[in-house]
C-alpha cells in the first residue's frame, strides 16, 4: 500500500525514540515482545538477531531493545523511503478526496492516521514547584508526584543511592493507581512499587 509515515521524533520509534519521561533504557515494556511485534520482520528475529539465541517466553522487551527493533523494522523490510523524520505536521485540512498536509510537506492522502502517541506533550510543574528545576545539587533527593507507570519509572530510573521523595494520593478504592493491577510474577517491578506505597501508606494512617 503506498504511504508515508511522518514522525516528530529525530529517530525512527517515535516515543520509545523520544523518551519524555526520561526513564532508564532498562525499564521493560508493559507488552510482550509477541505483542510489539509487526508484520515481516518479528522482534523474535531481531533478538536473534542481536543475541544469536533465542528471546525468552513471555518477554518483556526493554525500552533500549523496543527502540532498536522498530528503528531497525522498515531496513528489514525494505520500506525505509517511506519514513520522514524530525518532520513535525502542523497543519492538515480536508480536500477533495482526502487531506492536505499543509505545513511542512504539501502531502495529499486519501487517507490520514493520527498516531500522536501517550508522551506526545510533556506537561511543565505548576508555578509553585518550578523553583525545584533550579536546584544544583546532586545530593538533593528525586521528588516524584503521581502513582501512576510514569512515577514509578521514574522511581526505578532512579540510582540506588538517591533520595526519594514521593508524593501521591492514596485512594485505592475511589481512585486506585493503575499499579495496582500489576500481578507480582508478570510485572515484579511495578507490583514492588505498589506495595511500597500501599506499605508506606498504612504506617502513615496508623
Amino acid at each position: 500500500v503506498p504511504h508515508v509515515v511522518l514522525s516528530s521524533a529525530a529517530r525512527i520509534g517515535g516515543q520509545w525514540a523520544q523518551n519524555h519521561v526520561r526513564s532508564s533504557d532498562q525499564i521493560r515494556a508493559l507488552s510482550y515482545a509477541e505483542m510489539l511485534s509487526l508484520p515481516g520482520y518479528s522482534f523474535a528475529q531481531h533478538y536473534e538477531r542481536m543475541y544469536g539465541k533465542s528471546a525468552p517466553e513471555c518477554y518483556r522487551p526493554t525500552r533500549h531493545e523496543t527502540q532498536s527493533y522498530y528503528a531497525k523494522y522498515p531496513v528489514a523490510v525494505g520500506i525505509s523511503s517511506v519514513f520522514h523524520t524530525s518532520f513535525p505536521v502542523s497543519n492538515i485540512s480536508r480536500a477533495s478526496g482526502g487531506f492536505f498536509i499543509i505545513q511542512p510537506g504539501h502531502i495529499r492522502s486519501k487517507h490520514l492516521i493520527l498516531a500522536t502517541g501517550t508522551f506526545d506533550h510533556s506537561l511543565p510543574p505548576p508555578p509553585r514547584l518550578q523553583p525545584l528545576l533550579d536546584i544544583d545539587d546532586a545530593t538533593a533527593p528525586l521528588l516524584v508526584i503521581g502513582s501512576g507507570f510514569s512515577a514509578a519509572d521514574a522511581i526505578l530510573s532512579a540510582s540506588w543511592s538517591s533520595k526519594i521523595i514521593h508524593i501521591y494520593q492514596w485512594d485505592p478504592v475511589n481512585r486506585p493507581s493503575p499499579l495496582k493491577a500489576c500481578h507480582r510474577q508478570s510485572y515484579p517491578e511495578y507490583a514492588g512499587i505498589y506495595r511500597q506505597m500501599k506499605q508506606a501508606a498504612l504506617r502513615f494512617q496508623q
